[in-house]
């Protein structure tokens, strides 16, 4: 298969009365680039949205500053304790429950970052 393409210009050469049309250098300057990437980029047409989702990382950069609290439990059943054979003075022998159930409650306040969470809210805007 053969492809055949025809410039009218090669084909008349230099001089043969066919006039080239005043063709503009293909040049682009930096600034019109920047400008058509800014009107095509998609997050452009969306602003409310990325402002949403800028108030909304800002406000859990709030919540850091809150304090944390953890409540964590643990139950335990055991079928047989090791025992002492110890006898105290009002005749009774002690022995370690077979169950047993625990319960703890931490809270953290961060009372001092050294601006960290400053310098990450001020990214945001």
């Amino acid at each position: 298969m053969t492809l055949l393409f025809a410039f009218p210009q090669a084909a008349a050469g230099p001089g043969a009365g066919v006039s080239v049309p005043n063709v503009r250098p293909d040049t682009v300057a930096l600034v019109d680039l920047r400008a058509a990437a800014a009107a095509r980029d998609p997050r452009a047409l969306q602003p409310e949205v990325l402002a949403q989702a800028a108030r909304l990382r800002l406000d859990n950069l709030r919540t850091e500053r809150l304090p944390q609290m953890v409540l964590s439990g643990q139950a335990s059943v055991q079928s047989d304790v090791p025992s002492v054979p110890l006898m105290l003075p009002d005749g009774t022998m002690p022995s370690a429950p077979l169950e047993q159930a625990r319960l703890q409650v931490e809270a953290d306040w961060a009372v001092y970052d050294g601006g960290r969470l400053a310098r990450r809210a001020d990214l945001e805007w």
